[in-house]
This record gives C-alpha cells, structure tokens and sequence, in this order.
C-alpha cells in the first residue's frame, strides 16, 4: 500500500517536472528497451522454479548449483540483449520512430542509461528470486520500500533542476537500479548459502535450466511484444502527447497490479514447493485462496478508480491528460484476466509441463500487434483499438490458460 501510494505521488512529480512530451518519451523508450528482455523473462520464471522447486525438495546442494548456473546465465543474457539493443534496437529508435528533432539528443542518451539499467536488472533476478523463494517477505518489502523512496527524492531533485531534466531522470534511475541490485546482493550472500556464487558450470543442469526456459521462451517474447507494441503503435500512428497518456496509465495499472501481486508474491512459493512435494490437495486450495485475496484486492482498487477516473485523474495530476481516462479503463478489464493467468501460469510452471502453454498462448498473445498494426495501417484511427484488441486477447489466453491448468493436474494426479 504504501509503495502504491508513494510510486502514485512520485509519477505526479516526474510529470510536472518533464512534461508531457519528455514523460512520453521516456515512457516509449523504456518499451523499446523492454521489448529485448523476453530472453531475461523466459530464464526469470526457470530460475524462480528451480530455486523454489529444490527448496520444496529439501535438496541444498543442487541449489547451490542452481543459483551459480542461473547466475552466469543470467549474464550471458543481459550481454546478448545488450548487443541486440546496441544494434537493432539503437537503428529502430533513430529511424522508425517519430520524436521531435531537438530531443533527438536527450532520446539517445536515455536509450544508453535504459540498457545499463537493463543490465543490472537482468543479473539482479536470481537474487530476488532467492528472497521470494526463501520467502523473506518483509524483506523483500523494506526493499522496495526504499526503492519507491528513492525514486521519490529522485523526482524532487528533478523538479529542482532547469535544464536537460530528461538526461539527469535517467542517470538518476540507474543510479537506484544500482543501489537496489547492492542491497539484494548483500542480504542474499550474508543470509543464503546458496547465493554465494562459484565460478562453475554444470552442463547437465544448464542444459535442463534452458530447455525449460527454451519452451517459455517463445511465449515470454510473444508477451512481451503484446505488452510493448502499444507505446510503439502509439507512438508510430499517434505521437508521443498518446505515449505520455500511456505511461501515465502504465503507472497506474502498475501500482494496481502491483497490489494484487504483492499479495500473489506470499502464494507463489507455497504453489511450488507443494507441487514439488506431490501435495496436490494442497495446492490447489493455495491457487484458490490465492486468485481470491487477488480479485478481491484487485476490486478494492479498480472498481472506484474504473467509475471515477477521470475525478481520480485529476485529483492525482492536477490536470486530466488527453486519452489517459479511456486507456485506463480499458487497462483495467485487461487486467482482470491478466491476474487470473499469472495464477494458472504458475501452477503449469510448477509441473514443468509448459511446451503447450507456451507455443498457444504465446501465438494467441502474438495476434495484438499484428491485429492492432493491421487494423490503424488501414485507416481505422480510433485510438483505443490496441487495447482493445489487447483485451480481447487477454481473455482468450486466460481461457487457455485455465483449460491447460485442468489438464496438467489431471495428469499429475494420474501419475
């Protein structure tokens, strides 16, 4: 509640010291940038499950193990993405996007401080997937308390600043990224054996890390497309006064789910590590309790911030910026679904058995950018269409989702 609060308060402050046009141009960027870390998000979620997995199993010396592969595959991957980011990524900013020709500059300099921070990121998730795993949840929460707190005094030092404000917001976010990363680290090593790493390579067990990371691969960048290509399509039809809407609606949408994650993050372990300890009975009322404190924190929230969004705008900004009521609310029913997959998704994750879940959800989740680019290159200007079709998109891979969830335990019960 409080990071809620606080990230809230601190996105006002940004807005007002960038204004709209940088608060959008940093929004965009950030998804570009984004659009790489499928690779990291498809090895995030094998890390997760084999930390927690092994942790269920009562198995330390293959955590160990875990934890030092995990590792330096983790680096291997921040590597290869910013290799990518520094080629493709750095030629599609400068040639395919549409930003004015004096914050060209600024744009560049921001994309440079987005892949660093990006780097860190990367090498930083095994580390919070050892705290979430070992379930030091107050922990986790101090952290990001501090997190939110520093971003805060961020926005503050901006606001005092009159000139290359854009510039000074980057380098002052990694600067946190930086200090974050420290602060994981430190606990993990004093507190986990496991996290102390070794310069070792066990190709059995990295073969069976990125074979299981392999399947979720293709569903991970398909989603991570969904989710980006809206700044970008955005950004391509509509200019960045639509980008500084949608990242105004990113941050709310972000604290919103955020609420509801924070309460998952307490679930998610317990799935696993009771799946891994052949308790099915179990689990299942876990995922159960799970959706329901999430739907119901979720509804807390979302329902007056769905009736009243324009009031709620207005009384976080000060003013209601151009498109921001109607992305929001349409964020919002997508996000409905999003939450019910994240549960489900999980507990396939747990039984490994993840070929299926990736290869369909991951061509359904493909469908909104080629629809939505579709749909706005043949003349159909409304605005809303890639979020419509987002939503649209959504409940089809919840759909699925929950049908491949029934069939997995099924046959782990059979088993």
């Amino acid at each position: 509640m409080l990071i809620t609060v606080v990230g809230l308060y601190t996105s006002r402050i940004v807005l007002k010291a960038l204004g709209v046009d940088d608060y959008g141009i940093y929004g965009v960027i950030g998804g570009v940038v984004g659009m790489a870390s499928f690779l990291n998000t498809a090895m995030a979620g094998a890390t997760s499950r084999f930390i927690t997995f092994e942790l269920g199993s009562s198995n330390t010396d293959k955590l160990k193990k875990i934890f030092s592969t995990s590792l330096l595959i983790h680096i291997a991957i921040a590597i290869i993405v910013a290799i990518l980011a520094e080629t493709a990524g750095l030629w599609f900013v400068n040639n395919k996007m549409n930003f004015p020709a004096d914050k060209m500059f600024a744009v560049n300099v921001l994309y440079q401080f987005s892949i660093l921070s990006m780097m860190v990121s990367f090498t930083q998730v095994p580390y919070t997937a050892a705290i979430i795993a070992h379930e030091r949840m107050s922990i986790y929460a101090y952290f990001e308390i501090i997190n939110a707190i520093l971003k805060l005094g961020i926005a503050y030092i901006i606001l005092s600043i009159n000139s290359e404000r854009l510039i000074i917001y980057a380098s002052l976010m990694l600067t946190v990224s930086i200090i974050s990363a420290f602060m994981y680290r430190i606990y993990c090593i004093k507190h986990f054996v496991c996290t102390r790493f070794h310069f070792l390579i066990d190709k059995k067990l990295m073969r069976e890390m990125l074979a299981y990371s392999g399947y979720d691969l293709y569903g991970n960048m398909c989603d991570i497309a969904r989710t980006q290509s809206i700044p970008l399509l955005l950004n391509m039809f509509f200019g960045v006064v639509a980008n500084a809407a949608a990242s105004i609606t990113g941050t709310v949408i972000t604290a919103v789910s955020g609420f509801s994650m924070a309460i998952f993050q307490a679930f998610k372990p317990q799935i696993v590590k009771q799946y891994a300890a052949k308790d099915i009975t179990a689990m299942k009322k876990t995922m159960q309790h799970a959706l329901a404190f999430m739907i119901l924190t979720f509804s807390t929230v979302a329902i007056p911030l769905f009736i009243f969004t324009k009031e709620i705008i207005h009384l976080w900004l000060g003013e209601v910026p151009l498109y921001s009521v109607e992305f929001l609310r349409l964020m919002l029913i997508g996000l409905i679904f999003t939450l019910i997959i994240n549960v489900y998704n999980t507990a396939i994750h747990a039984t490994g058995h993840i070929k299926q879940l990736s290869l369909i959800t991951g061509s359904i989740y493909m469908l909104s950018p080629i629809v939505g680019y579709t749909i706005l290159k043949n003349g159909f200007s409304n605005i809303n269409t890639v979020y419509i079709v987002n939503i649209a998109v959504l409940i089809a891979g919840s759909a699925f989702s929950y049908r491949q969830h029934r069939f997995n335990i099924s046959h782990s019960i059979h088993k």
